[in-house]
């Protein structure tokens, strides 16, 4: 699968929804669960791949990860604003985690996810002007 193409497919399958799951999982969203075994291999050469991260993250504000507990996680960074939430839960993304070391505390002590904590204080300081 072409890198282009496979940005594209997480775009339209990720836009304004957090998700966290298992490689499997993934393909199945992306509407790949029956997919051969090179396309697949593929996809998993790409979200391994540094450049194709930082590509998602700085050009197109989605961040994407594989987790301490071996979940990927896809965020749309765009169309998030922080809001209170119970413990376990990032602050911007809301995604529950089980593992409280997948998050990191922002200044605000508020508990966000590392690729979420750029974009969690720069709304933040948004919120504060326009109040």
């Amino acid at each position: 699968m072409y890198r282009l193409d496979l940005q594209l497919l997480i775009l339209d399958s990720f836009r304004f929804e957090p998700w966290r799951g298992p490689f499997p999982r993934l393909l199945k969203v992306l509407g790949l669960e029956h997919c051969d075994v090179e396309t697949a291999a593929s996809i998993a050469k790409h979200i391994h791949d540094k450049d194709f991260l930082a590509e998602l993250y700085g050009q197109l504000n989605f961040a994407m990860w594989l987790g301490k507990d071996g979940q990927w996680r896809v965020i749309d960074l765009v169309h998030l604003k922080p809001r209170k939430v119970p413990p376990g839960f990032c602050t911007l993304c809301l995604v529950d985690e089980d593992d409280r070391k997948e998050l990191i505390k922002a200044v605000d002590g508020a508990w966000v996810h590392h690729l979420c904590l750029q974009t969690y204080e720069q709304r933040r300081k948004e919120e504060l002007i326009n109040e």
